[in-house]
């Protein structure tokens, strides 16, 4: 046999309607296979084979688990290989190679350098410290939130591994969202284009000068407001006059309307 892939851990998401996972790694037993769930503060909860979950291999060693009574959907769970890290054969009472018994203790190793090299990119920092007090409990590490770069890295890896994360479409929806955002940003500079010159012609049809047309033949506001200040001013002034030359005028006396008083 061979290990065809480093990867060793997988979470996966118990909808509730799964009727089987695949973590996308290998065993040598289901002994080695470990299942849990992420409770709400993203510590894992051990689950029990038989009880919880059932494992099976097929003829490539190829790691599936079936649900039997899963906690509450929805939950992320998580798959995790754990090989034992022993070797019971004594090589001096073989008297001949047996490619079948080296090539499962070699599988054997790899696997378990598969999963040392997982725990490695998955371990963490303590959550804090103190002068007595260091919390070393594991943390979950989240998807949408990276805590930081090596988090981002570890998601990453987790994901590619397992062949989850399709790169080449992460790229095309990439490219497809810094379009979008490309063409809504010329829109609202289309908006703020319009709006500007709305309010520079509302300013015209206000406060253009007298006796200078805004558009065509029509005059602003202003310039109304002028016209009708000086039409005021000459009714105001004819008002004013109390003789209108019919008495100063008049050369005779048949011409006298009267005498003004």
């Amino acid at each position: 046999m061979t290990v065809p892939t480093e990867a060793a851990y997988a979470e996966l998401l118990w909808s509730g309607g799964e009727t089987a996972f695949t973590p996308g790694f290998t065993a040598e037993h289901i002994d080695d296979v470990e299942v849990s769930y992420l409770d709400a503060d993203g510590l894992p909860v051990p689950l029990t084979r038989g009880v919880h979950f059932n494992v099976s291999l097929d003829s490539a060693l190829n790691v599936s688990v079936t649900p039997i009574a899963l906690p509450v959907a929805p939950k992320t769970m998580t798959f995790e290989r754990n090989t034992d890290a022993v070797q019971g054969t004594n090589f001096e009472n073989l008297h001949r190679y047996n490619a079948t018994v080296h090539g499962v203790l070699f599988d054997r190793a790899f696997r378990l350098l598969g999963e040392l090299k997982s725990r490695v990119v998955r371990s963490v920092g303590p959550f804090f410290t103190s002068d007595d007090v260091v919390d070393f409990r594991p943390r979950r590490i989240k998807a949408a939130d990276p805590i930081d770069d090596s988090d981002l890295a570890t998601k990453f890896y987790v994901l590619t591994v397992t062949g989850i994360l399709n790169l080449q479409n992460y790229v095309i929806q990439c490219a497809a969202s810094a379009a979008a955002a490309a063409a809504s940003a010329m829109e609202a500079l289309g908006y703020k284009t319009g709006a500007e010159a709305a309010r520079d012609k509302a300013q015209a049809w206000s406060d253009t000068a007298e006796n200078t047309p805004v558009q065509g033949a029509e005059y602003s506001s202003y310039h109304w407001s002028r016209k009708s200040q000086a039409a005021a001013a000459l009714v105001l002034a004819a008002l004013a006059v109390t003789d209108y030359g019919f008495v100063a005028d008049a050369p005779t006396e048949t011409r006298d309307y009267g005498t003004v008083t």
